[in-house]
């Protein structure tokens, strides 16, 4: 992208506070997911959205649900922690939703904390404000 305005090249480079939020909510749609992110920032923002899914993970009343496991083969000496099995399913969830080859909107019920990240990051604003202060930040006024 050799000819974008140099007012926006931080913001597209990701460096801004608010493109964080912005990468964010591109990732969450199943359409873009990490394809249009250069190569040397993609594990960057891979750990970052695993990060946004552990806040999400935290904020969502229903829990997701953890496969039983049998304590009679280790009589309670490997158990793990709660954060840590949830950490885990946030992990395998954001891996398997970003590898997932589907595309549509769809998809997105096999994937609830995704789900309700993208409710949370790309719900409609009925305001022209944010748009109005995205364009300030590239020094553009409306």
């Amino acid at each position: 992208m050799d000819c974008r305005p140099d007012n926006y090249g931080s913001l597209l480079e990701l460096q801004m506070p608010q493109a964080r939020n912005a990468a964010m909510a591109a990732i969450t749609q199943p359409q873009f997911k990490l394809q249009w992110v250069p190569p040397a920032e993609r594990e960057s923002l891979r750990a970052a959205f695993v990060q946004c899914l552990n806040v999400e993970s935290s904020s969502v009343a229903a829990e997701v649900a953890v496969p039983a496991v049998s304590d009679d083969d280790d009589y309670g000496y490997n158990e793990t922690a709660p954060d840590v099995t949830q950490c885990g399913i946030v992990e395998t969830e954001a891996s398997s939703y970003l590898t997932d080859q589907d595309r549509s909107l769809g998809m997105l019920h096999k994937y609830p904390l995704v789900k309700s990240a993208i409710i949370h990051l790309d719900t409609t604003i009925p305001s022209s404000a944010p748009v109005e202060r995205l364009f300030s930040v590239g020094g553009k006024k409306i």
